[in-house]
């Protein structure tokens, strides 16, 4: 069974770091061999959800010891912010749909707005090195961190904002109308009702 976590970063405001997907993803780093990976200047096609909004994630590997390693090794390749010793507190919600297990892993923590500002820069960093590979600048993968010392190390994301759980409600409830972003409602109603429904 294919086992899938998402890492999500809130605050004790309601508010959530909130992400949205690259259309396209042209760099990605091979997880047995931290360092490495490969550039994809011209995709043969859109990445899963393109253009909408995500939480960082992806499968579980097999250096993943629980959901909470997996979900910040996740964040970490897809933001370039380690999550590490970085929160206050953190619990997951499963869910088994077909034949495979999805994970939403939480995270409070007490600086978001600091955390918001760092992976806007990393994604940045990001956006600029997609450009290059694009363009022929960037030919292998380790080139793109010598220009780019901020760069995530996969091209998943394109950007992230700040999203209230009460003010941004009808954004919330519009993922729910979406086979791609469903997923994500049930994540933050899940939230919702543990956290702030008091």
């Amino acid at each position: 069974m294919a086992e899938y976590v998402y890492a999500i970063v809130y605050d004790d405001s309601e508010n959530f770091a909130a992400f949205v997907k690259n259309i396209y993803g042209y760099f990605f780093s091979n997880p047995k061999n931290p360092g490495s990976g490969s550039v994809i200047p011209s995709p043969k096609g859109q990445l899963h959800g393109a253009g909408k909004f995500a939480f960082p994630g992806g499968k579980f590997e097999s250096t993943d010891t629980d959901e909470t390693s997996a979900a910040i090794r996740e964040f970490h390749e897809e933001t370039n912010y380690d999550l590490t010793s970085k929160y206050e507190k953190s619990f997951y919600l499963k869910r088994i749909a077909g034949k495979s297990t999805y994970y939403g892993v939480y995270f409070q923590v007490t600086n978001l707005s600091e955390i918001i500002s760092a992976v806007t820069e990393n994604l940045a960093d990001g956006q600029k090195a997609a450009t290059d590979i694009q363009g022929g600048k960037i030919t292998q993968y380790e080139d793109i961190y010598t220009t780019y010392t901020k760069c995530p190390a996969d091209n998943e994301l394109a950007s992230v904002s700040t999203w209230n759980l009460e003010t941004d409600e009808s954004k919330i409830a519009d993922l729910n109308n979406d086979s791609d972003t469903d997923w994500f409602w049930d994540i933050l109603d899940y939230l919702h009702d543990k956290e702030f429904n008091s």
